[in-house]
């Protein structure tokens, strides 16, 4: 008898154990993104059930811009976050301490989604052709201008001639058509709001180009001394998102349907984003970094370009 209760209790011990052990909580990870087309992965992850394939319990949390994730993350107050390269290779040539972990949007010349636009009966056929006219942009020294820029410069003109003027991209079509402004720069796959003044438009070049035809624009990153403290975490979260990189580019019907809630858009909205939609980086590749570090060196928004190696963890 004695010897059937001890092999009982030992029976209920090691099930206790175990269905002790199956309900431990997944490691929690805070993440921070911005609710557009280019970040919207995490959104992705998390309704398909990839970031608990891998592990994870994210808490996602949605910001407006990158340079402000770049801040929340440097502070702790973001394990990861989404950014664009730019806002990463500026932060970290000015020394602070993040790191990219994982790919997100890749620029393509095939789908190009920052545009420089004008209306579809202007004469402007080339760069020169802007030569001393006004051209909106949505940020003043921001990498809509300063890309556009540079494609004029490509194209024949002379960029120092051009006058740039500060507006959200809902506003440029009814500037254009107001001759307010002769051309407009934007990121149209961000904002789906432009899309019925479209009819009005056409595209003069596309500014990414001035950079490279294939490049990654945008990714994941956290500090160096929590990718050094977490590895393991760090090897999760990029595994679920290459995955999720796989499905969404293989299943945009679906993912629009995410990224309508997770940015509030409406059906029209949504279908305005239709040629826009972001093809998705399915590794990450520190030469798909190496164009936009070094159109940033030569446009002096860093002081000297880097190794993307060096900023790169795996």
């Amino acid at each position: 008898m004695r010897r059937s209760r001890f092999a009982a209790l030992t029976a209920a011990y090691a099930f206790a154990a175990t269905r002790s052990g199956e309900a431990q909580p997944l490691p929690a990870v805070r993440v921070g993104t911005i609710p557009i087309d280019n970040g919207a992965e995490v959104f992705y992850a998390q309704d398909q059930g990839f970031f608990r394939k891998a592990g994870l319990d994210v808490a996602l949390t949605p910001m407006t811009n990158g340079g402000a994730i770049v801040a929340a993350v440097a502070s702790g107050a973001l394990n990861i976050g989404f950014t664009n390269l730019f806002s990463f290779v500026t932060a970290y040539a000015k020394g602070i301490p993040v790191t990219l972990i994982a790919p997100a949007a890749l620029y393509l010349s095939t789908s190009p989604n920052q545009t420089l636009f004008v209306l579809k009966d202007a004469p402007y056929k080339t760069g020169k052709d802007l030569n001393g006219k006004t051209i909106a942009c949505d940020g003043l020294k921001g990498i809509t201008q300063i890309t556009a820029s540079a494609w004029i410069d490509q194209h024949g003109g002379d960029s120092s001639t051009i006058k740039w003027l500060e507006m959200p991209l809902p506003l440029m079509a009814e500037a254009l058509v107001q001759h307010r402004v002769d051309a407009a720069s934007g990121v149209l796959g961000n904002d789906p709001t432009f899309g019925t003044p479209q009819a009005v438009t056409r595209a003069l070049g596309y500014p990414y180009d001035a950079i490279a035809s294939r490049f990654l624009a945008s990714g994941f990153i956290t500090t160096k001394s929590w990718a050094t403290a977490n590895p393991d975490l760090v090897k999760r979260f990029s595994s679920a998102i290459i995955e999720t990189a796989r499905w969404a580019n293989s299943h945009q019907d679906l993912s629009g349907q995410i990224l309508m809630k997770a940015a509030k858009l409406t059906p029209e909205g949504l279908k305005a984003l239709k040629n826009f939609r972001t093809p998705y980086a399915e590794n990450l590749d520190p030469s798909q970094i190496e164009p936009v570090i070094a159109f940033s060196a030569k446009y002096q928004i860093i002081a000297k370009a880097f190794s993307p190696q060096d900023a790169v963890s795996r």
